[in-house]
């Protein structure tokens, strides 16, 4: 008797722990062998597609494209051909003599006088085709012109014809490629009037701050890939700020030239005959294959995607959405900026395009500072060029006004409209309805997202801004003008030191419940007597002097050999220096700088210029400092926290930073309402939150103290100030 063993799986304890660990090894292993499979056979298609011969030998090639039989290729007049004149031209109304070559088996014989559209008819009817649309049909045009009689002095061949179309660029961009546009409908590519202007203004290296949906983007990449058909080993990058975005981009690269040939359903016009038959002739010519992140050419070509950087050298670049991606990955924006445009040769094409999150600040800023610096003449093609787009650049940008006939404009939409006029902007009534209700849509964002005028654009808040709404509610309130200080109100000065970081001081008058901020200087690694020298100069430019210098809490630190900065100012004659006691809380010192920045007016020559400083930097104005001065969240442990960016901005805010907390600690004795309020405001008010949201700030920012001798800023309604007067 024979006795089944039967196997019920049971394993013990360490066989199941050992293939508890096997099995992810095995899984990243058959994952790797996947992956190489994959390549591999990449490869070999790329391999087998450059060895392919696209055509027969001894064929022309055609700006890069191998151009086969030219019979299949409709001559009759088209529209789609633009600057090419007809090959028939629409006067010849009757035949001459049709000579028995064309008339093929002479059939046409009898027909000594009849209308071109009767013999046309005549010959599709008898042989299925005219002459020279039968395929393989070599012969002329101007033969069948001539044998109607018709003037054949300025005729051309076919063969001309098309290598006249296909060499020329711009013809190329607006026949030959079909993308999906805003309407999620499949159409033919036409430059709009921004991709025009750029095209015919772009410069070898070409910055271009632009504001949203000019669709500078798409034309770049059909830029490209024409170049990449179009000539031999011919490489092209993209460089977008996310790695989603570039392969989008690279996906409508290869559904525009999938599409070349593609015939839309139902009876076509001959334009569109003509355009598919051309569409045809190119892709008969090359193939390409493709996958997430390059496609490769048959003629050697290739197109790749980063968002870094690294996709190796191109003959053409394309930079997109610089402007975010320098604000939130610096590091990243400083190796596009050293990796991949450096791989670029002298005479290939950079372009950098990007709406504009950051004042003036950023690598994006620094490319549209070097570019506003462009002169034609002389210029090379390693000089940088700068064309702006704003929103009313957009024809869609724009609603009847019929559709809102009550709508009143709020005054200081008015007053946007106004400023526009200023500046040569002369909107039509359409558009300012649009940017009106956009503006109530978007808010602050619109000078970022859709600015008129470049001053506009650097006027943005910053990313991550602790100070630069606030700024921005100042700039609309008319707070950064042109006037006089008050001579009969004491001025004080409030520092931030550094050795080797700037130095940077404040001027600044308390009159009634207003803070006037009168001027602004900032300098490094000076002797000491730089500074003493700019609060004497101050003195007699304003007729006043400085009554004391607020510094911060470290300046009686000797930290070293030599005395200490106020030992230092002593010595130089300037003794009237305090140092105000460390606020142990930075926030709270921030906090206390965002309750003041509301009462304050910028005098706007002042306040708003720059500096020369070592090795030929510019230093930046006082209120780009305030603007700039950003957090930014940075690992701590296992956890993110926000913390505030030191760099060169954040030296001018640590400076007004020094005022708020002497304010807060009772340090001004003067009689004005600020300092009278302000005293003690420290203990009660700061809550040191970053995140607040910055419209409440400007609504609570009147102090409690000062009760509502300021307006009512929750509401809109503000008094403002009575100007001491105005240069």
């Amino acid at each position: 008797m024979s006795v089944e063993v039967v196997d019920f799986g049971f394993v013990s304890k360490e066989e199941a722990q050992v293939k508890r660990y096997k099995k992810p090894l095995k899984d990243a292993a058959m994952k790797e062998k996947k992956e190489r499979e994959a390549m591999e056979k990449w490869n070999k298609e790329l391999a087998e597609m450059e060895e392919r011969k696209p055509i027969a030998e001894g064929v022309e090639p055609v700006c890069g494209v191998e151009v086969p039989e030219l019979g299949v290729v409709p001559v009759a007049a088209s529209k789609a051909e633009e600057e090419c004149a007809p090959i028939v031209p629409a006067g010849v109304k009757t035949v001459a003599q049709l000579k028995e070559e064309v008339a093929g088996d002479g059939v046409l014989k009898e027909l000594k006088a009849a209308p071109v559209e009767e013999v046309v008819g005549k010959v599709k009817k008898t042989n299925g085709a005219l002459p020279w649309e039968r395929k393989g049909d070599r012969r002329s045009a101007k033969v069948v012109a001539k044998a109607l009689g018709a003037d054949t002095k300025d005729m051309e061949t076919v063969e001309a014809k098309v290598k006249r179309l296909l060499s020329n660029k711009r013809w190329r961009l607006n026949h030959l490629y079909w993308i999906v546009d805003s309407n999620m409908k499949r159409v033919r590519f036409k430059m709009n009037k921004v991709q025009e202007h750029l095209y015919a203004n772009a410069w070898w290296r070409t910055v271009v701050p632009k504001s949203r949906r000019h669709g500078i983007s798409t034309f770049l990449e059909l830029y490209a890939l024409d170049d990449a058909i179009f000539n031999r080993d011919f490489t092209a990058g993209l460089v977008d700020w996310k790695e989603e975005d570039g392969k989008k981009k690279l996906a409508m690269m290869k559904f525009a030239f999938e599409m070349m040939d593609w015939r839309p359903p139902g009876e076509l016009d001959k334009d569109e005959e003509f355009l598919v038959a051309m569409g045809k002739l190119v892709k008969k010519g090359i193939q390409a294959k493709a996958n997430e992140s390059e496609i490769r050419f048959s003629n050697g070509s290739r197109i790749w995607t980063s968002c870094s950087g690294r996709g190796g050298g191109a003959q053409f670049l394309h930079i997109s959405e610089l402007g975010p991606k320098s604000l939130r990955d610096p590091i990243g924006a400083q190796e596009i900026k050293s990796g991949s445009i450096n791989t670029v040769p002298v005479g290939g094409k950079v372009f950098i395009e990007s709406t504009h999150g950051g004042g003036r600040f950023g690598m994006f800023y620094e490319f549209m500072e070097l570019a506003s610096k462009f002169n034609a003449d002389g210029a090379t093609p390693l000089d940088w060029k700068m064309v702006f787009y704003g929103w009313d650049w957009d024809d869609k940008n724009s609603i009847d006004p019929a559709s809102a006939p009550r709508w009143q404009f709020p005054r200081e939409h008015v007053e946007y409209f106004e400023d526009a006029a200023r500046r040569g902007k002369a909107l039509t009534a359409g558009q300012k309805l649009w940017w009106s209700k956009k503006k109530l849509e978007q808010g602050e964002a619109m000078a970022t997202e859709f600015p008129l005028t470049m001053e506009e654009m650097l006027s943005s808040t910053i990313v991550g801004s602790v100070y630069g709404p606030i700024v921005a509610k100042l700039r609309e309130a008319k707070r950064i003008l042109d006037f006089q200080p008050d001579v009969g109100a004491p001025m004080y000065a409030f520092w931030d030191l550094g050795r080797v970081d700037l130095t940077c001081i404040w001027l600044v008058q308390f009159v009634g419940p207003a803070i006037y901020v009168i001027d602004y200087f900032s300098s490094a690694e000076v002797h000491s007597k730089v500074y003493v020298d700019v609060i004497d100069r101050w003195g007699w430019k304003y007729n006043s002097q400085v009554k004391l210098n607020f510094l911060p809490h470290d300046a009686d630190n000797k930290g070293g050999i030599g005395p200490s900065w106020m030992g230092e100012f002593a010595n130089l004659g300037m003794k009237n220096t305090v140092c105000v006691p460390r606020v142990e809380n930075r926030r709270l010192g921030i906090d206390l700088v965002r309750k003041l920045l509301p009462l304050c007016y910028f005098h706007a020559t002042n306040c708003t210029k720059v500096f020369d400083g070592p090795g030929g930097r510019t230093l930046p104005s006082g209120l780009e400092a305030l603007e700039s001065y950003r957090v930014e969240q940075v690992k701590d442990g296992q956890n993110m926290k926000t913390s505030p960016v030191h760099d060169i901005y954040s030296h001018g805010a640590d400076a007004f930073r020094t005022m708020a907390e002497a304010l807060s600690l009772g340090m001004l004795k003067g009689k004005s309402a600020v300092e009278r309020s302000t005293r003690g405001i420290a203990a009660s008010n700061a809550t040191g939150d970053f995140d607040d949201d910055d419209d409440a700030w400007w609504a609570r920012s009147k102090m409690r103290a000062i009760g509502n001798v300021h307006g009512d800023y929750a509401t809109g309604q503000r008094r403002p100030l009575k100007l001491v007067g105005r240069v």
